[in-house]
């Protein structure tokens, strides 16, 4: 995470039980590699939320049919200026037919959380392995809410072990979430979930004690709880 996210930490936010939230990054593959995230989670009953691209993103067709998932924006800032992500910003609002209120950040990098403070009331780019003691969402001296989260790391270890030491990591992961009300945001991509993306989301799935929820239930619950009452300008 490129970004100094911890100097703009201001508290931690509490949950009342341990959560879980799954979200995938939609910049490689379209429908049909979507459609197997989907299909899981319509297995186990759950909804997850999905990061869209401008450059890389599922038709309104398929948007419209799933509109019960919780569809959020992913900038590029590389490369790109603040003005030119506002623009794709737009055109994922009106993709998904309503504007979008967290940010992802390409390869977790804001070059400055003060680009995206007026268009957004959360972001979850600050990468969770470089800090793995964070379990819980933190509000930003800017008003942001920060969601940290848990991307796919060691994936050969994952294919070529069936993931014997990742996911041993993994249940460390769970059981200090659990004991501590935390927050574990499990992020994978379309293209590889079916070589290893699927085991990591399925292993987290099964895993008992956590109330598995969308990332904007959770942001407006801590919004209610917390009384934040940041408003950007633009959202």
């Amino acid at each position: 995470a490129k970004t100094p996210y911890l100097d703009h930490y201001k508290k931690s936010l509490e949950l009342d039980e341990p959560t879980m939230v799954f979200t995938h990054d939609i910049d490689e593959g379209y429908e049909p590699n979507i459609n197997n995230i989907v299909n899981m989670e319509k297995k186990y009953g759950i909804k997850s939320t999905m990061f869209l691209l401008a450059m890389s993103h599922p038709s309104k067709k398929w948007v419209n049919a799933h509109s019960k998932w919780d569809f959020q924006y992913h900038a590029n800032f590389i490369g790109n200026g603040v003005s030119k992500v506002i623009q794709e910003k737009k055109l994922i609002d009106n993709l998904i037919g309503k504007k979008t209120s967290i940010v992802r950040a390409h390869q977790y990098h804001l070059q400055d959380l003060k680009l995206i403070k007026n268009y957004f009331k959360a972001d979850s780019s600050y990468d969770n392995w470089t800090k793995l003691t964070l379990f819980k969402p933190f509000l930003t001296d800017l008003g942001l809410i920060e969601f940290p989260h848990l991307p796919e790391i060691e994936f050969i270890n994952l294919y070529k072990n069936k993931g014997r030491n990742i996911k041993k990591l993994y249940k460390d992961v769970v059981d200090i979430g659990r004991k501590t009300n935390g927050l574990v945001i499990v992020l994978t991509h379309p293209t590889p979930f079916k070589k290893w993306g699927k085991d990591i989301q399925e292993f987290f799935i099964t895993q008992d004690g956590f109330k598995i929820k969308t990332m904007n239930q959770v942001m407006e619950q801590l919004i209610k709880k917390h009384k934040i009452n940041y408003s950007p300008k633009f959202c």
